[in-house]
């Protein structure tokens, strides 16, 4: 065994051995892989092999379209047979809400170039003739999708990545991480010591003690999932015989099963609801190809749901019945990407469809080890997404909120904000070289700073006030905490002239907004908030009854209004003095979906949809807060010559026409002549302007203020128009009022 390598991956799965093929393909032939057993006896031995296309995240999305071209390509080039069959793969609706779900996926997986039918019920009966039709509205097709046998696929993966240099050590187990000074690591294990300069988890049902060897409760659970393998049945053994066709994979998406032949029967596999948790506290130490006691009763529904479908499920014996674990993040999609808080650290886990995901996965990967950045937006797997805490609106509700915030003066409770304080003598030039735009210069004043990646493309946003000549205030996302304050701390020099604190927790926000936000600032506080002592973007301490707090003339929503950041403690305080001052003026509460609305309205954008590492800063409309003349930042040159090379996009709001039920959710297409030139970012209903709008992302050549396209929304096309951006107040006079 190695004493020293460039990477260890931790784990013998389909995802692990991927990882371990992609770094080797990338050129880092000095890589090694730890599996405790063998390979594949984990989850994937037990897997059903399927590989579904379907996904409503554009992250996920492009990894299984990856996956699914990838294991082809992998057959060719070890010559081993991975045992891919491309029978397609269907999926059912009974209902006009699931078909509208049918009909967005569509949209998103034609802006990632994914092929998708739409079946009558007669043609779903032609393509699965023994399913009825019965009470079907219809279907989708995925004609490329299909299954694969996963045990076939590792061993090809594995072949692949011996063949580049790689090197896998079968029962060797890990037992410790540990990070020396100079964040390389020492991967300890029961055959010895291996010296790294990057770990990869690939842990699967692991990936918990994994994590508490370095420290980090990782979001993932491993759950039990049951599927049924039936005898032979006469009816496929006879179409066997004529030579037809195999039918493809079948999904009840309303009763929540997949099926699909296997030598002459069928597999069902429902999804349960509720699926009991397991190993919880972890598996054993010699957990290998390990299964769970059956439960037929707990599949009742579905199994009664499936027959209806499909009745010669209920006449076939039943052979073997597979009960094992497969693991589960908070939001279903797997966390693939940097660990928080600890460098050349990477996670590659949580894989609910590890065999879908396990290519792509591996590629983006590989991309973000070797070349310090993924090359798709890998915002929905990021494994920073998650916080340490791990409704439906109603329109009429929301229209009544935006109205009332246009007209009076709202409050929005924003404490999720994440939120710290970067101070020492080093501070500002490190911050001046984090951001695009310039630092604020007056103490109290506050700009909108991004922060690009190496390549010119948007990674975080942030507001930053400053608080002193050596200390900033910032505030960005709260969804993207871990990854906003995980790329700060990353990126701080090891001299200590720059300190980092998260006060996130320590601080609540509350956003005031509307045109009578100033009276009734004034009717709590004895500071003076007019245009000429409190100007827009700057910041002051003030007094809201007995509570000290800081007030930041900013929001987003283009009304007049102020954020409120305040000790925790306080906040009830604040809130109390504000709801009763206020009742009079018309104050209410407002919540995101409200917020949502309102910042389409005036073209603000967000990170992950607008702002994405996929799209430089030029692009997605931010001009004005990049100054490449300002001295070197983190992206600057690769930005400049992004600009000099020329734009493949460019940053639209559109007024949506003929909306009646469905505004545009994101992700739709947008089609110039029946081309796919753009997609939506984000969609909603602009109350203030009485109109439907999406921000989008589109070919320059149809940028232009006044051109016409067409969206998809639900499988419906509608006309689109460019309009200026920010249709409600355009010249900003209410937020600057």
């Amino acid at each position: 065994m190695k004493s020293k390598a460039k990477v260890v991956v931790i784990g013998g799965g389909v995802v692990g051995v991927s990882t371990l093929y992609h770094l080797a393909k990338k050129g880092w032939s000095d890589v090694v892989l730890c599996e405790r057993k063998e390979l594949t006896s984990g989850s994937t031995w037990h897997a059903a092999g399927l590989m579904p296309l379907f996904n409503m995240s554009y992250s996920v999305g492009q990894i299984h379209k990856y996956s699914v071209k990838f294991y082809q390509e992998l057959e060719k080039e070890t010559g081993q047979d991975v045992g891919f069959r491309e029978v397609s793969n269907i999926r059912l609706a009974e209902n006009q809400d699931r078909m509208d779900e049918y009909r967005q996926y569509a949209g998103v997986a034609e802006t990632i170039g994914v092929k998708v039918n739409f079946l009558t019920p007669e043609e779903i009966q032609k393509a699965w003739p023994l399913c009825s039709i019965d009470g079907l509205v219809g279907a989708i097709q995925h004609p490329e999708d299909g299954y694969i046998q996963p045990n076939d696929l590792t061993q090809a993966l594995a072949k692949g990545a011996r063949a580049l240099g790689a090197e896998i050590y079968r029962q060797t187990a890990v037992t410790a991480l540990e990070q020396l000074p100079d964040d390389s690591w020492i991967v300890t294990t029961d055959k010895g010591e291996i010296k790294c300069d990057v770990v990869v988890s690939c842990s699967g049902n692991f990936v918990r003690q994994t994590g508490e060897m370095v420290g980090l409760d990782i979001p993932v659970i491993p759950v039990e999932h049951q599927y049924i393998v039936t005898e032979a049945h006469p009816k496929i053994l006879e179409r066997q015989k004529e030579g037809l066709p195999e039918m493809g994979v079948l999904r009840g998406s309303d009763g929540a099963w997949y099926m699909r032949e296997e030598a002459g029967g069928l597999i069902l596999g429902p999804y349960e609801k509720g699926a009991p948790a397991c190993y919880v506290d972890g598996p054993s130490k010699d957990c290998e190809y390990e299964l769970f006691q059956e439960d037929l009763d707990r599949l009742g529904p579905h199994i009664e749901h499936a027959i209806n479908r499909v009745p010669i499920f209920g006449e076939a014996g039943i052979k073997k019945v597979y009960n094992g674990a497969i693991c589960y993040t908070p939001d279903g999609s797997p966390i693939i990407g940097p660990a928080w808080d600890r460098k050349n650290l990477y996670l590659n886990d949580g894989h609910s469809f590890g065999v879908t995901a396990a290519g792509g996965a591996g590629w983006q990967i590989a991309e973000w080890i070797v070349d310090g950045e993924p090359t798709i937006d890998m915002l929905g797997v990021e494994p920073r997404r998650f916080g340490d805490y791990a409704s439906k609106a109603w329109f009429e509700h929301i229209g009544n909120e935006c109205k009332n915030v246009s007209e009076n003066v709202g409050l929005l409770d924003m404490s999720a904000f994440a939120k710290c304080r970067i101070s020492g003598p080093g501070a500002e030039e490190f911050l001046d070289n984090l951001v695009a735009n310039k630092l604020p210069k007056k103490i109290g004043r506050t700009n909108l700073c991004h922060a690009l990646n190496t390549k010119g493309g948007v990674h975080s946003e942030f507001t930053i006030m400053r608080e002193s000549a050596d200390s900033f205030y910032c505030v960005s996302a709260g969804a993207w905490q871990r990854l906003d304050h995980d790329w700060v701390k990353k990126h701080m020099p090891e001299d200590r002239s720059v300190k980092f604190e998260n006060i996130t927790n320590q601080m609540g926000v509350l956003v005031l907004a509307g045109p009578k936000s100033r009276e009734l600032l004034e009717r709590v506080s004895s500071d003076d908030f007019s245009n000429e002592a409190f100007p827009w973007l700057s910041g002051k301490n003030i007094k809201i009854g007995s509570a000290e707090t800081l007030a930041i003339r900013v929001n987003f929503v283009g009304e007049l209004g102020w954020e409120i950041h305040s000790p925790i403690e306080v906040q009830n305080h604040i809130f109390d003095a504000l709801m009763d001052a206020g009742k009079d003026l018309g104050l209410k509460p407002f919540g995101i979906r409200a917020m949502d609305s309102l910042r389409l309205e005036k073209s603000y954008k967000l990170i992950g949809t607008e702002l994405s590492i996929e799209y430089a800063g030029y692009e997605s409309g931010i001009d004005r807060f990049i100054h490449p003349n300002k001295g070197q930042f983190i992206g600057r040159d690769a930005l400049v010559q992004w600009r000099e090379k020329g734009f493949e996009n460019s940053f639209v709001t559109l007024e949506v026409h003929g909306v009646s039920d469905a505004d545009v959710l994101g992700n739709n297409p947008i089609y110039s002549n029946g081309k796919v030139v753009g997609r939506a970012t984000g969609g909603n209903y602009g109350f203030r302007v009485n109109k439907s709008l999406a921000l989008a992302m589109v070919n320059p050549a149809q940028s232009e203020v006044g051109t016409k396209l067409q969206i998809d929304i639900l499988g419906n096309m509608h006309d689109v128009t460019v309009i200026p951006e920010s249709p409600y107040d355009p010249k900003n006079e209410k937020i600057r009022a």
